[in-house]
């Protein structure tokens, strides 16, 4: 089903009431003695309407008085200048259809037929809206361009533009090469991808959402928001990448990090060896890489303690690995027994070892048990190894007081 609609004017443009429009399907092509196959008569604004239940094109015949007007389907029409209006609610002002029974079919062509073409020439189309003065205002632009007009190597491209404080400008180019650029034009150091320009903008550049999501944090980034990407620093830039997990999450995860690798891990122990995961830092001086700065700090994890964010767990310039320092000792224990528990846990012994598996736990010295994947504290490992060697350098030290006070031969 479908409306056919259109208006009668004269030729000063003065709407015809009365006139009668009859229209005739393709399968019965008209002629002067025919009658339509649906007819209606125009009202006093000149409009005419017909619900068809005939796809595809058709013909129509007008008629005023003595005046009749042909248009027919296969007519075809050259116009210096097409203006189309639609009053009535709800009604397209322009339809344009191809029923051709084809995959791929050409709808409608627009052309900019320069007579002296050139490399940057630029068509488009013209999308106004009112202002509130009535004015017809370009609210928008959609442009095709010319990058290389030569004929056989022709390449061009697509632009948007929308108007902005009342100035049109480009936002958005998709050029010859498969780039989509958002807020700029260029690229030389990308051949197809995506570049993103924010302009002098600080918040987010790339917003990731899901109607699943309603995560909390609503005052660093939109309820169904997921995850973002936008400047670390506001000057500097750098990255910075936020997740958002809400409670309904399987699994207390907010940043996941996963790689599939068909090539074999590399097996290296060296300076010169690589991981399927990669993270390196460098400084920079000028345009030329430059080494880290001596002790300089490559890598923290920091955490949110005591209401202050503070680091956990760092890595310098010369590999040497920091954790945060506490207190904690084990001098109320035998760490030279604890430590031969833990040997014993972890080598799979059974028997007494397996009795000191739930202290070395609550120690913290174990996260759980070894049956259960429970993994070791290098931490607290390292604390409980230190008390060790001062528990038996102060053995020692006791033993060599007694030895130095049995009798003995004089030397």
């Amino acid at each position: 089903m479908a409306i056919r609609s259109g208006v009668v004017l004269d030729d000063t443009g003065t709407a015809v009431n009365g006139a009668t429009v009859e229209l005739f399907t393709e399968a019965s092509p008209p002629t002067s003695s025919d009658s339509g196959s649906a007819s209606v008569t125009t009202d006093s604004n000149g409009d005419w309407s017909i619900t068809s239940t005939t796809r595809g094109p058709l013909s129509a015949k007008i008629t005023n008085g003595s005046d009749i007007v042909w248009l027919r389907q296969r007519d075809r029409v050259q116009l210096a200048r097409l203006e189309l209006w639609e009053a009535t609610a709800n009604q397209e002002a322009l339809i344009v259809t191809r029923a051709e029974d084809a995959a791929s079919i050409e709808v409608a062509t627009f052309e900019g037929d320069r007579a002296t073409p050139a490399a940057g020439d630029i068509a488009y189309i013209s999308l106004k809206l009112s202002d509130s003065a009535g004015n017809q205002d370009e609210m928008a632009r959609l442009s095709w361009l010319a990058i290389d007009e030569t004929t056989t190597t022709e390449d061009g491209a697509l632009a948007i533009s929308t108007l902005t404080g009342g100035s049109l400008s480009e936002k958005a180019r998709f050029d010859e090469n498969g780039t989509l650029f958002i807020n700029d034009t260029t690229n030389a150091n990308m051949t197809a991808g995506l570049t993103l320009n924010q302009g002098a903008a600080d918040d987010e550049i790339i917003a990731l959402k899901s109607s699943d999501v309603a995560q909390p944090r609503t005052g660093v980034a939109e309820i169904d928001t997921y995850a973002t990407l936008g400047k670390a620093d506001p000057a500097g830039g750098g990255l910075l990448i936020r997740g958002f997990l809400d409670t309904n999450a399987a699994a207390p995860i907010a940043l996941v990090m996963s790689v599939f690798s068909e090539e074999a891990a590399n097996t290296a122990k060296t300076t010169a060896a690589l991981g399927l995961v990669d993270i390196n830092a460098r400084l920079v001086s000028g345009d030329a890489d430059a080494d880290i700065t001596a002790d300089g700090n490559v890598f923290t994890v920091r955490a949110r303690v005591g209401g202050s964010i503070v680091a956990r767990l760092l890595v310098d310039e010369d590999g040497d690995l920091y954790s945060v320092t506490a207190a904690q000792t084990f001098d109320d224990y035998d760490d030279i027994a604890l430590v031969n528990a833990y040997d014993g846990v972890r080598a799979g012994f059974e028997g007494w070892a397996k009795e000191h598996e739930d202290e070395l736990i609550r120690l913290g010295i174990l996260g759980a048990p070894v049956a259960d994947g429970g993994m070791t504290n290098m931490t607290q490992l390292c604390r409980l190894l230190t008390g060790a060697v001062r528990q038996l350098g102060s053995r020692l030290q006791a033993a060599e007081t007694q030895l130095a006070a049995l009798p003995g031969p004089a030397l």
